[in-house]
């Protein structure tokens, strides 16, 4: 899993997790493995609410406000279009104050 690649304690770490389908659960399974309770989840479909209130997560109120809050984003996402730009990213990065953003 992607997460085994970061070379951080994820512990501490506040998540952005972009998705709510299957990989989505499993993604929070393992975040909460590795000690991760802070997580928020965005849906550009509208689903936020829902999985979060079934995973026990904060449905994040926007994109951009889950980007600017986070300290690690993982996209569960298909096919299709992308949820995340570098213009998003960009513009999140401007509101950070220099902290950093895993992707």
């Amino acid at each position: 899993m992607g997460l085994d690649l970061l070379a951080r304690d994820l512990a501490p770490a506040r998540v952005a997790l972009l998705g709510t389908g299957a990989y989505a659960g499993a993604v929070v399974s393992a975040l909460r493995a590795r000690g991760c309770s802070d997580i928020v989840v965005h849906s550009s479909s509208g689903r936020a609410a829902q999985f979060a209130s079934t995973h026990d997560l904060i449905a994040a109120d926007s994109l951009s406000d889950a980007l600017a809050s986070a300290d690690l984003v993982v996209a569960c996402r298909g096919t299709g279009t992308p949820v995340l730009t570098v213009a998003q990213v960009t513009e999140a990065m401007a509101a950070r104050d220099g902290r950093r953003l895993d992707v």
